[in-house]
């Protein structure tokens, strides 16, 4: 990476950089999480749990990507990365920070929802004797 003349690195951030990484966070949150909810003994507490973080990270993931697309339109000529940090000279330019993030963090949380929801309802519609609610 070249730091320009202002000491921010170039290139950069590109939208679709930020999607890929927060898609491929998301997808290893959402890998723990589903492992993580077999740690939990009892099938309907199972489901309830996956069905509450899969609510509460649809709503997180659709706040913080309509914040984050909203703050990247605002300072879309001037994106930077969080070690970008310490060139922040004025209060708008924490925006150009601060977007990047949001967008990484809904896309994480808008993969997990689903993953989590899915997983409740499998648990939900499995039969007895399944090995899902064993």
């Amino acid at each position: 990476m070249i730091v320009g003349r202002d000491g921010v690195r170039t290139p950069r951030l590109r939208l679709w950089d930020v999607v890929r990484r927060g898609a491929l966070y998301g997808a290893g949150a959402a890998a723990v999480l589903c492992l993580g909810a077999f740690f939990v003994v009892d099938p309907d507490d199972r489901a309830a749990l996956l069905g509450a973080v899969g609510f509460l990270a649809l709503v997180t993931g659709g706040f913080f990507l309509a914040g984050g697309l909203f703050f990247w339109l605002c300072s879309r000529d001037d994106i930077r990365r969080w070690r970008d940090w310490r060139t922040v000279r004025s209060q708008s330019d924490a925006v150009t920070v601060f977007a990047p993030g949001c967008v990484r963090f809904a896309v994480a949380e808008l993969v997990i929802a689903p993953a989590a929801l899915g997983l409740a309802d499998l648990i939900d519609r499995a039969s007895y004797n399944s090995w899902l609610n064993s």
